[in-house]
């Protein structure tokens, strides 16, 4: 009996351990994907920079989604980095967009 016992928790842990590893892999691929969607402001940016402004709402919203998730990262018993440094660009990207659209108004 101990001996089949012992057996499903070493499978029990087994599965437990692919399931961690897939979770980090997905959460480092949606970290990467995340960032990227931010960086996608450098042509908003630049157009602003060019005197042609864009909407601040978008730019606004996500500056602050942004904060949001970081401060949610950092306050949990175990720090989740891979959310942190997923939508740290947010903020900084976001900020931008929106000080150089107001600028070019």
């Amino acid at each position: 009996m101990d001996a089949q016992k012992n057996k499903l928790e070493d499978v029990r842990k087994e599965m437990l351990s692919g399931e961690k590893h897939s979770a980090i892999m997905i959460g480092r691929i949606a970290s990467i994907f995340t960032i990227m969607m931010y960086v996608s402001y450098i042509p908003q940016i630049i157009a602003n920079l060019n005197g042609h402004p864009v909407n601040i709402l978008q730019p606004t919203v996500a500056a602050f989604n942004g904060f949001l998730w970081c401060a949610y990262a950092l306050n949990k018993r175990h720090r989740d980095w891979a959310v942190f440094i997923g939508n740290f660009p947010g903020i900084i990207f976001g900020i931008i967009t929106v000080i150089t659209a107001l600028l070019a108004h």
